[in-house]
């Protein structure tokens, strides 16, 4: 397998510079990084994956943002991955990320937009590391060129 090929490819989704910096330190040194910073530009990053036939294995989603939030953008990228024939056991990992500790956002982050996880900021390293690892997607530790 190409080296290309075993990196593990994350979308960091977050409208504020200081999380987008700090996900993308902890994650770096794992894998190959894209950011984008709100849910519109998530789901043009999303489908261009689809594209180039190199899929996001996880996402790291924000849930309040401008123009799309978190819960629109996740619910639009299921919807991509089921038009698109893609199975559930395949589809993209997404972390859903708030500042707000609301029960009502959990639910509809679960439910609704079909969440691998949900989180609330700020999440530590190990906690960002571990769910690299429990999800199964930390295939390489190399580095983006």
């Amino acid at each position: 397998m190409a080296q290309e090929e075993a990196q593990v490819r994350v979308l960091v989704v977050d409208d504020e510079v200081a999380s987008q910096i700090i996900m993308k330190s902890i994650l770096n040194s794992h894998c190959c990084v894209d950011v984008a910073s709100n849910g519109s530009e998530a789901v043009e990053f999303f489908v261009q994956s689809l594209d180039d036939k190199r899929p996001y294995d996880l996402i790291f989603m924000d849930i309040i943002m401008p123009e799309m939030d978190g819960q629109e953008a996740l619910r639009n990228i299921r919807r991509i991955e089921k038009e698109n024939k893609i199975d559930k056991l395949k589809e993209t990992a997404v972390v859903m990320l708030t500042i707000l500790d609301d029960p009502k956002s959990v639910v509809e982050a679960y439910h609704s937009g079909e969440a691998t996880f949900y989180l609330t900021k700020p999440a530590t390293r190990q906690v960002i590391e571990k769910i690299v690892n429990d999800l199964g997607v930390l295939r390489s530790f190399s580095r983006c060129r």
